[in-house]
């Protein structure tokens, strides 16, 4: 972030001054405030109620929470987030400073030296502190370092400006030096965690798997990219019905809308009317989508907290095993579902400009990654298509035989470059359909269940990346079979086990081609 939007004189766009409680002023008297005492504007997803001075020595605790109040308070220039963040790293800082100095109660005297000692000390020592998290003991990164260095520059710079008496004599650019910071590496974009068509077919097929109460959620993750707390604040009167369609808009900080289907309308309409009859306008003053109404008593009626809802969601991926392509479990975010919708509106012809309008805060950088993103993923589903042990159907017999799909592509004169960039268009439920795009499909209008597979369709193609639809089907009807049997409904049992028959076959050689072509890959680079 720039310094000039940091060292901001006031946050014009600010909401603090205008929300304070009469007695705030008793709560600024103690080292550890609450900001429901406060009055301001916080997120309420996260539950970060506290904003702790009792790790900050005691000689220079004056001085970080008059810092804090000028900024919070009088001129309203960050949010409460942002302040916690702040005090967070300003106490490494003057934890450090004091023990070399413990008988300072300012910076005024605070030298080259003593920066570069500290940069030191933070490369010596694992991130996380003691608190336990995903840092934990972790070797410091170099943004940590980078974010750690920008914090008391910043703070520094702040005093400095505006004259301070406790500031340091030397004038910031003469403590800290650009070089200080470590120079980031953008990342590659291999690097972003992106959900993809393999993945949000897993999570789809498994709905009736997760919570109730989480679905709506997550289907709107993925049906408007909006960031989770933007969802989880939601209005009940989000929705618009405009002559271009259904909209649904999230006023958070600013007035984002993004166009939805019929379907999600309908959805959302459906959860408004379940909230309204739930909870009272009084239980609601919000007047929020999305409040909790299962699990304690004292928690419901309350807004969903980001972590919780993450963590929960990521115990459902795990128990159900949803993995991505390269066969690890899914882990669960906004972010993945926020590239999956620009990558998705990429993909359909949006322009980069486009997707920043919907995303309203992602960069024309970000947006351009996007669309990398989505070259990516075509070059990635196109090597696992054919990488993978795959299978098809003898048009004659209904064998399931070994195949590859650019010989199956060469039978059916269907185009490489054409087949590579619509490989997710062209992937059903059971398989592909290596279909040229001028061919008719004779099988369109039959009512039978997976046509392609009962009437051995030369252009259904299926490789290893279909193996849990398979086990999925394979499971299921061996439960309708079990069922069909005690019930001595004998037909309906034969049916099955026809179909049973024929899927097995489709997974066990999809399973042994796979093994071959491992054996081979193996042998040939030894």
């Amino acid at each position: 972030m720039k310094r000039s939007k940091i060292l901001a004189r006031e946050n014009r766009y600010g909401k603090n001054k205008e929300n304070l409680h009469p007695n705030y002023e008793n709560e600024l008297k103690k080292d550890k405030w609450d900001v429901r005492n406060l009055g301001i504007p916080y997120n309420k997803t996260r539950g970060d109620y506290y904003l702790s001075f009792e790790k900050i020595p005691v000689n220079f605790r004056p001085l970080v929470k008059k810092y804090v109040i000028k900024r919070v308070i009088e001129t309203d220039s960050i949010q409460w987030d942002t302040s916690r963040q702040d005090v967070h790293r300003l106490n490494m800082f003057f934890s450090f400073y004091n023990e070399i100095h413990p008988d300072h109660y300012t910076l005024q005297e605070m030298t080259r030296i003593d920066f570069i000692e500290y940069v030191d000390f933070l490369r010596r020592h694992p991130m996380g502190g003691e608190s336990p998290s995903q840092y934990h003991n972790q070797p410091p990164s170099d943004y940590y370092i980078w974010s750690m260095v920008a914090n008391i520059e910043n703070f520094i710079t702040y005093m400095q400006r505006y004259g301070w008496e406790e500031a340091p004599i030397k004038p910031s650019r003469s403590l800290i030096y650009q070089e200080d910071r470590p120079k980031l590496e953008k990342k590659k974009v291999t690097e972003y965690t992106f959900l993809g068509d393999h993945v949000w077919e897993q999570i789809t097929t498994k709905f009736h798997l997760l919570d109730p109460q989480y679905v709506p959620i997550v289907i709107l993750l993925e049906a408007t990219g909006f960031h989770l707390v933007d969802l989880l604040t939601l209005k009940l009167d989000c929705l618009q019905k405009r002559d271009d369609g259904y909209w649904i808009v999230s006023e958070r900080d600013k007035i984002k809308s993004v166009p939805i289907s019929e379907d999600i309308y309908s959805m959302v309409k459906a959860q408004k009317i379940f909230i309204q009859d739930k909870f009272s306008e009084e239980e609601n003053p919000d007047r929020f989508l999305f409040l909790k109404y299962k699990g304690k008593l004292k928690y419901r009626g309350r807004t969903y907290l980001q972590p919780s809802l993450i963590r929960q969601l990521n115990i459902f991926a795990e128990e159900n095993q949803i993995k991505d392509l390269d066969d690890r479990v899914f882990r669960f975010g906004a972010s993945p579902f926020r590239h999956r919708f620009g990558v998705k509106k990429i993909s359909n012809g949006a322009s980069i400009l486009d997707v920043q309008k919907l995303l309203s805060n992602v960069t024309p950088e970000m947006a351009v990654i996007y669309a990398k993103i989505h070259d990516h993923n075509l070059q990635v589903f196109w090597e696992h298509s054919h990488e993978n042990g795959a299978v098809r159907l003898d048009p004659i017999t209904g064998e399931v035989i070994q195949t590859k799909i650019l010989d199956q592509a060469y039978e059916n004169n269907v185009d490489i470059d054409w087949l590579k960039r619509n490989l997710t268009e062209i992937r059903l439920e059971q398989g592909y359909c290596i279909k040229s795009p001028r061919t008719h499909c004779q099988f369109l209008n039959q009512t039978h269940e997976q046509p392609c597979i009962m009437f051995k369709c030369s252009s259904f193609y299926i490789d290893s990346s279909f193996l849990p639809y398979y086990d999925q089907q394979i499971s299921m009807i061996n439960q309708q079979i079990e069922e069909g049997s005690m019930q001595g409904r004998s037909r309906l049992v034969e049916i099955l086990k026809g179909k049973l028959d024929k899927f097995v076959e489709i997974r066990e050689k999809i399973n042994t081609q796979s093994k071959v072509e491992q054996s081979d890959e193996y042998e040939s680079s030894g």
